[in-house]
């Protein structure tokens, strides 16, 4: 379950940044890239901090297989930490 979140909000994150991106092109077409900087550069620090909480998410399975061997011993474990 606590890795599927993790595609989940993955999906969300690639969905954000791809909406970013189309948003800075549009600024640039119409050289007006000032005007949405600001926002663009608020909603990146957000991305990378919702991208920065899943890394660490997948970090600590990573630990719990090494400590349990088995994915089957990560789930319930895995459950209890998120």
């Amino acid at each position: 379950m606590m890795l599927q979140d993790t595609i989940d909000d993955l999906d969300s994150v690639i969905a954000e940044l791809a909406d970013l991106r189309q948003t800075l092109i549009v600024a640039q077409r119409e050289a007006r890239p000032a005007d949405v900087l600001w926002d663009v550069e608020y909603a990146l620090m957000h991305a990378a901090a919702r991208a920065e909480r899943r890394a660490a998410t997948v970090r600590r399975v990573i630990e719990l297989l090494g400590e349990s061997g088995t994915a089957a011993d990560v789930t319930g474990s895995a459950q209890r930490i998120a």
